[in-house]
């Protein structure tokens, strides 16, 4: 049976060229989670609400710094949400769309598809588990890659210093790469904060 691709999309996804945010911006956001990241997370879909990717921002690196501000069990408990969300909805996709005929992207771009429509916010991700089809123009608009926005461990402070030089010591900064993931090693190799 051959997937019937919609030729006239029913949603509409925003686009967003925002790949920096200004400090007033950041500030902004920071302000907006600050109430909802000192209570217990909730609801996931409200966090996604405030950080706006693909409507305010595709600044993954500064949505990030900002969550490392809070409470790393907060900023882990988002992750796993997000990562529970991007696996069912990756088996979901691959169940329906076996030869990925929607999207045309291999497994790295269909999962920064689906972290698109997560960031999105829970209409978008809702569409993608009702008809994979009708998220096909996502291709076209998605942003690498709002699940990075939970990298957050790699712009924590590491806080045992080298006495003699203020630096990390070398126990302090392999406790941190120890919890780093390897997409967390890449975002930092790819924006030269770790060479």
């Amino acid at each position: 049976m051959k997937l019937q691709i919609s030729t006239s999309a029913s949603l509409k996804f925003p686009t967003c060229s925002n790949k920096s945010m200004s400090a007033k911006d950041k500030e902004a956001l920071q302000k907006k989670l600050t109430p909802l990241m000192g209570a217990p997370v909730k609801n996931f879909w409200d966090i996604v609400k405030v950080i706006g990717w693909g409507t305010k921002t595709i600044d993954y690196v500064s949505v990030a710094r900002i969550l490392s501000k809070f409470p790393e069990a907060k900023v882990g408990a988002l992750r796993s949400n997000a990562q529970a969300l991007e696996q069912k909805a990756f088996d979901f996709k691959l169940k329906k769309d076996p030869n990925n005929e929607i999207w045309g992207r291999g497994d790295d771009g269909t999962s920064d598809c689906i972290n698109h429509l997560i960031g999105l916010g829970e209409k978008y991700y809702n569409a993608l588990l009702k008809n994979p089809a009708d998220t096909q123009d996502v291709a076209d608009v998605y942003s690498e890659s709002f699940a990075y926005c939970f990298n957050d461990n790699m712009y924590r402070k590491v806080s045992v210093k080298d006495t003699s030089s203020g630096n990390p010591s070398k126990d302090a900064v392999a406790a941190v790469l120890a919890k780093l993931t390897k997409a967390d090693i890449a975002v930092l190799r790819k924006n030269k904060d770790l060479i």
